[in-house]
Parts: C-alpha cells; sequence; structure tokens
C-alpha cells in the first residue's frame, strides 16, 4: 500500500495504513505469546521497487533465520523496543522578535515499535524521510506517535519579543527528551530588504529558522550579488540553492524570495535533500520545476548554472525542458553537454570534476561554456531557434535522471556577460562556507 501507482491508495495514506498494518503485527505476537516478528524495513530505498535486490532478499533471510535461533533482539535488537536514540536541535539563534520559528527536521531513530510523542512549549510535525519529508502528521501539540524509524520530527515556536531572549520548546519520544531553544537577535541589527523575505517565505512554508551566521551568510550575498549588478533586471531570472540549512530553503528562489520549486508527481517520488544539495539520485521520474517557462525566455540571451557536489560519470539529464528538450544540460566526468534553444546537442568533450558550470547562449550562433573557475572552456556556434518548451525542471519528470548532489543551480538571463558569470560563482562559493 506504499505506492499510489495500480493501487488506488496515495503514498501518504498508503504508509499511514501500513503504519497501523505493522503496528497490529507487533500486537498479535505478543498476544499470541508463540509467534515471533522480525523487520523487513531496514533497507529504506526498497520502497518504491517491485523486486528489492539481493540486499533485502538476503537481509531478510538472515533475519528470518535468528529468528528461529532465538538470537533476534540479541543481533538486530528487540522488535518491541519503543526507546530512540538519543536525539538533538540544534537550537536557534538571531531569530527576529515574536515570530514563528521552525526547528530543523531531525531523524528518530533505534527504535522498532512504535512510541510516543509529547512536546511542550510549542508544536510538532512528524515528516517522511522516504517521500521527500511530505507530511505524515501536521502541527499540533497533542501527544501522539512516531510510527517508524524512517519518520523525522520538527518543532515550532515562538521567539521571545524581547531581543537577545530565549525561549524554548521541550519534547520527549519514548521517554527520550530535548529542548530546542530560540533565541532573538540583539537590538540594532539590520538586513537587506531580500533577506527579510526569504526569511518570511521560509517560515510562511514551514522551513526551519536560520541562525545568525547562516543569516549573515544570507544577507552578504545579497549584498554582494546587488553590488555586482545580479538582482536587477534580467541577468538572474532564477537562483536556488540546495546546500542550506532546510530543504523549504532550498526550494525557494533567491531572485523574488517569493517562488518555490514544486516536486514532480511521478513515481521516483520526492527529490531527496540534504544539505549537500538536491541529488535526483539516478531514479526515473524524479524532478523539480523551476517554475520558469522557457519559450518566454530571450532566445539569444539565455543559460543554465549549476553547482555539483561531487561528479560521476553519468551523462543522463541535469536540466531539461519540456514538452520540447530544446533546453538541456548534461555534465559527467567526460561530457559537458548543452542545448540552449536549440535541438542540436552542442558537446564539449573532456575531463570535469565537481564545481560550477553554465552554459548560456549570448548570440544566434554563439553559446560559452564555463567550468569551476567561473571561467570559459570553450564555444559552440550551433545556431539558436525559437524556444517553445513551457517547463524546466532539475532532474526529469518522466524519465531517468542523474546521480549527483546540486549545490546551486539557476537560470540567466538577456544581458550576462562572462564577468557577471564569474562573479556569480564567486559569491556562491563564499556562501557556501556558512554551511
Amino acid at each position: 500500500g506504499y505506492e499510489p501507482n495500480g493501487t488506488g491508495v496515495v503514498a501518504l495514506e498508503g504508509f499511514r495504513n501500513a503504519d497501523k498494518v505493522r503496528e497490529g503485527q507487533l500486537a498479535g505476537v505478543l498476544g499470541d505469546g508463540n509467534a515471533t516478528a522480525v523487520d523487513t524495513d531496514f533497507i529504506r530505498t526498497n520502497f518504491d521497487l517491485i523486486h528489492p535486490e539481493e540486499p533485502w532478499t538476503e537481509g531478510k533471510g538472515l533475519r528470518c533465520f535468528t529468528a528461529w535461533q532465538g538470537t533476534y533482539a540479541g543481533t538486530y535488537g528487540s522488535m518491541f523496543d519503543t526507546v530512540p536514540n538519543a536525539f538533538s536541535f540544534t537550537d536557534t539563534t538571531g531569530a527576529a522578535v515574536s515570530s514563528v520559528v521552525t526547528s530543523s527536521a531531525v531523524p528518530i531513530l533505534g527504535f522498532q515499535r512504535r512510541t510516543l510523542i509529547s512536546v511542550t512549549g510549542g508544536e510538532y510535525r512528524i515528516l517522511n524521510s522516504i517521500i521527500g519529508d511530505a507530511v505524515m502528521q501536521d502541527w499540533g501539540s497533542a501527544p501522539g506517535f512516531v510510527e517508524n524509524a524512517f519518520y523525522k520530527v520538527q518543532l515550532r515556536g515562538t521567539s521571545s519579543a524581547s531581543n537577545s531572549t530565549a525561549t524554548s520548546v521541550t519534547v520527549t519520544i519514548g521517554g527520550v527528551s530535548d529542548t530546542w531553544s530560540i533565541t532573538t537577535e540583539a537590538a540594532g541589527l539590520t538586513f537587506e530588504a531580500e533577506t527579510n523575505a526569504f526569511v518570511a517565505t521560509l517560515a510562511a512554508n514551514g522551513g526551519g529558522a536560520m541562525n545568525g551566521t547562516q543569516k549573515a551568510a544570507l544577507d552578504a550575498l545579497f549584498v554582494g550579488l546587488k553590488a555586482d549588478g545580479l538582482m536587477t533586471g534580467s541577468k538572474i531570472v532564477r537562483l536556488y540553492i540546495g546546500s542550506m540549512h532546510d530543504a523549504v530553503a532550498g526550494r525557494i528562489d533567491l531572485r523574488d524570495q517569493t517562488t518555490l520549486m514544486a516536486f514532480s508527481t511521478g513515481s521516483g517520488g520526492n527529490m531527496p535533500w540534504s544539505t549537500a544539495g538536491w541529488n535526483p539520485g539516478a531514479v526515473s521520474q524524479r524532478g523539480l520545476n523551476l517554475r520558469v517557462n522557457p519559450s518566454l525566455t530571450a532566445q539569444d540571451g539565455f543559460g543554465l548554472f549549476v553547482w555539483f557536489g561531487t561528479m560521476t560519470a553519468s551523462a543522463n539529464a541535469d536540466f531539461t525542458s519540456l514538452p520540447d528538450t530544446n533546453v538541456l544540460v548534461r555534465v559527467s566526468s567526460s561530457l559537458f553537454r548543452a542545448k540552449m534553444h536549440t535541438a542540436t546537442n552542442q558537446n564539449l568533450n573532456g575531463t570535469y570534476a565537481a564545481g560550477f558550470y553554465s552554459a548560456y547562449r549570448s548570440a544566434a550562433a554563439l553559446t560559452t561554456y564555463f567550468g569551476p573557475a567561473g571561467t570559459s572552456l570553450g564555444t559552440n556556434t550551433t545556431a539558436s531557434s525559437a524556444p517553445v518548451g513551457t517547463e524546466l525542471w532539475l532532474g526529469h519528470p518522466s524519465s531517468i535522471t542523474a546521480d549527483r548532489p546540486v549545490r546551486a543551480h539557476g537560470v540567466l538571463g538577456a544581458g550576462c556577460t562572462a564577468t557577471d558569470i564569474l562573479n556569480l560563482r564567486n559569491r556562491l562559493n563564499t556562501f557556501f562556507g556558512a554551511f
């Protein structure tokens, strides 16, 4: 019941149903007195596979064998363990006064049977890490249950009305507690309007609060981009930074501070996020919509940029436009392929490592490739054609995707120069130091 395809059950309800079945099974084993239970949910990546591979099959066999021997609990832990490992919510500093603040989502691990959760001083919600931190139980303060060790808990509280003052939220899960503190910023601090707008969008969409260091780094980035002339006009159309403190922050466009990328709805589920960035994970039907309509962009003043945390030999799509594919970027360890408003692949062979890459069409027959140093790697003279695609995706909503973390990415518009692209690369590089 986990999968939506062919079952008539949406993914979230499938998980909720499976939680009920699991609890019923464990309760039945306890009531029977002679039955034995083993865990078959020990490899999370198997949830979207019809035919799990050897590690799961062999692991299940080993667990059944130890259960038969009577050594299961000693080997894998008791199936009735409700006490999680110690967990910790990172305290928030530099919060705005009298504001609703959200923590990062923390995995709750080390238990087998559903376990009680309670909170004082704020609220909590429960997220599903397997399907992109989808909300299993929304905000509330009433006691409840964390059903499985692939769920996360997130906290929310209100900051003090006074500067440099702390408030706290305490959560207890299976008898294990942690207190998350929220300290307001010092009096007299001021931030760029873009920073304040970004923080407001983050809070409005349930994102975790930025600490003082992170907020200062974001502010410095906006100051730098404005000094470089990149926050006016159309030089930057979209700018997303995945390598932030929070998945919601990684979906917010820094150019307008209000637009959020949207997840595709295919069987691949939500694209996984970590502080390393967004990673399509070489899974079919997994994408993030950049909220750009290519058909409305300049034919000969258009480009994409991306910052890879690692590099692989895979040449699957990093970016593509739909329903056509006349905008495309694929970078592997040996090939830099781009299509900037053309049906023809524009290839640049070489040896490529992790870092910054950009392809920018500045004229009807000139596309320039930029590499990790932010400087030109070469050019291509394939002529452009009128843009017709209406969607632009990181990953791919209906096909196989690349497998590497994307720390930052976005869209460039008319008027960009080589100096602008170098400045953008350098500003991002400085920003990453705070995260």
